[in-house]
């Protein structure tokens, strides 16, 4: 991880529970993720905020298609 990404703080991240899943969401970048457990809710938003952070390369393919998915409208 680069030397400028953020700690989440205990005020960042909420965790809730629906339909038998822990769902934990940090505020500032709204990643949210999901677990069995509380504690896996929490370990999957770490790594989901990892990815999140993670850059684009440079040489990364731009002749890619947009998306037609309607959540990103």
């Amino acid at each position: 991880m680069s030397s400028d990404a953020r700690t989440p703080s205990a005020d960042d991240i909420t965790v809730t529970k629906s339909d038998g899943w822990f769902v934990a969401k940090d505020a500032q970048s709204s990643v949210v993720s999901q677990g069995k457990t509380k504690a896996d809710a929490l370990e999957n938003l770490a790594d989901a905020l990892r990815l999140h952070e993670r850059p684009v390369p440079a040489d990364s393919d731009d002749d890619h298609e947009p998306s037609d998915a309607p959540w990103l409208d």
